[in-house]
């Protein structure tokens, strides 16, 4: 759920649009996205477009240069990131981002408290487990791939963390689907993208 999520659905799909998917996915993609507790798509988008736009200077809300690394890894505990929604303005001409942009604690709690009112243990495996691991992947990537003030990549990092250490190599080609091997996240892509 976290690299379907988190790494698939907001960063490849959602942010980059790297690749397209027929609805079923989409609509797969969309909810992995929403439940690993990130933000909106909109939120996300916004918040990582404008990252790659001013990539470690202080205009960057993933710079553990200006930031500090405690700060960045666990970014989404803080007030760290300044939501721009100009920069998310593509996914904002479809209802369902704007939808769950507008409702998306609302729809967070209404799946959690869902999962516990059918068995409360299902929390720790579909919310909890893939949210915790969602923000230690994009923890690490932020961190160790920008530690010096500087954009990395890390084959060790690529395996940890599903196919994201390739980092800089991500900064020149974002638009890009798979990432050099090893990239788990772009093998699945690989099965559910549309052929072109």
């Amino acid at each position: 759920l976290a690299v379907f999520g988190h790494i698939i659905g907001l960063h490849r799909y959602f942010t980059h649009k790297s690749f397209d998917t027929n609805k079923f996915w989409h609509y797969f993609l969309l909810f992995c996205s929403s439940i690993v507790t990130l933000g909106s798509t909109v939120a996300w988008t916004a918040v990582h477009l404008k990252h790659h736009r001013y990539s470690d200077t202080e205009q960057d809300s993933h710079s553990p240069k200006f930031k500090g690394h405690f700060k960045v890894f666990f970014g989404y505990f803080f007030d760290a990131y300044d939501v721009e929604p100009r920069y998310a303005a593509r996914l904002l001409k479809y209802s369902e981002h704007k939808f769950i942009h507008k409702h998306y604690f609302k729809l967070l709690s209404f799946y959690i408290v869902l999962l516990a009112v059918i068995n409360p243990v299902l929390i720790f495996p579909l919310w909890a487990f893939p949210t915790v691991l969602s923000v230690v992947m994009g923890g690490i990537v932020n961190v160790f791939n920008h530690w010096n003030g500087e954009v990395s990549d890390s084959k060790l990092i690529a395996w940890t963390v599903a196919g994201e250490g390739w980092h800089k190599y991500h900064h020149i080609n974002s638009t890009a689907w798979r990432n050099p091997f090893p990239d788990l996240s772009g093998f699945f892509i690989r099965l559910i993208k549309s052929n072109q």
